[in-house]
C-alpha cells in the first residue's frame, strides 16, 4: 500500500511544483490533502493545467484510498476475534485526538482544544477550513496524519453506523 501513496504524493507534488511554482512543502501539502480528500481550501489549484492535473490525481488518490478503507476493514476483522471493537472504537478515537492535539498545539501554537476539534477535522476528512496548518512542519504532519488516520477513522465510523442501526432496530442493507 506504500508504493501508490508514495507514487501518488510524488507525482502530485512534482507536478504543483511545476505548474503552480508552489514550493516543495505546499506541492506536498495540497496532493496530500487531495489525497486524503479533507480540502481545507487554503492551498487550491489556480490555472486550467493545474485544475486538470488536480482531477487526474484525485482519480487515483480516491482509488487507493478507497483500498485503504477496504485493507482497514479487514484490519478491523481481525482485531474483533481478540478485543471487544466497541471499547477499541473509543480507544482508538482518543489516541487519533489525542496524539493529533497534542502534536497541532505544539507544532502549531494552536490551544489545545483547538487542535483536538482540528485533528478531528481533518482525521474524519471534513476539512472545514477554519483552522489550517500555517507553519511547513505543520503542513507536512498534516498530511501524514491524515493519510495514517483514514483507517483507524474508517474503524470508528463503521462502528458508530453499526451502533446506529442496532439502537433502530433495522438492518443494514446487503450487497
Amino acid at each position: 500500500m506504500f508504493v501508490p501513496v508514495g507514487v501518488v504524493l510524488s507525482v502530485g507534488t512534482i507536478g504543483f511544483m511545476l505548474l503552480e511554482g508552489m514550493s516543495a512543502v505546499n506541492a506536498f501539502y495540497l496532493t496530500g490533502m487531495t489525497f486524503a480528500t479533507v480540502g481545507f481550501g487554503d492551498i487550491y489549484p489556480t490555472s486550467i493545467t493545474s485544475r486538470v492535473f488536480m482531477m487526474i490525481i484525485s482519480l487515483f488518490g480516491m482509488g487507493v484510498f478507497a483500498l485503504m478503507v477496504e485493507d482497514a476493514g479487514a484490519w478491523r476483522n481481525r482485531l474483533n476475534k481478540w478485543i471487544d471493537h466497541r471499547w477499541l472504537g473509543v480507544a482508538v478515537l482518543c489516541v487519533v485526538l489525542g496524539v493529533g492535539g497534542v502534536l497541532f498545539s505544539i507544532i502549531d501554537g494552536l490551544p489545545l482544544v483547538d487542535a483536538i476539534f482540528f485533528s478531528f477535522v481533518t482525521a474524519t476528512t471534513l476539512g472545514y477550513g477554519d483552522i489550517v496548518p500555517r507553519s511547513p512542519l505543520a503542513k507536512v504532519i498534516c498530511v501524514l496524519y491524515a493519510l495514517l488516520c483514514m483507517a483507524p477513522m474508517a474503524f470508528v465510523t463503521n462502528l458508530c453506523a453499526k451502533w446506529l442501526f442496532r439502537l433502530f432496530g433495522t438492518q443494514r442493507p446487503h450487497k
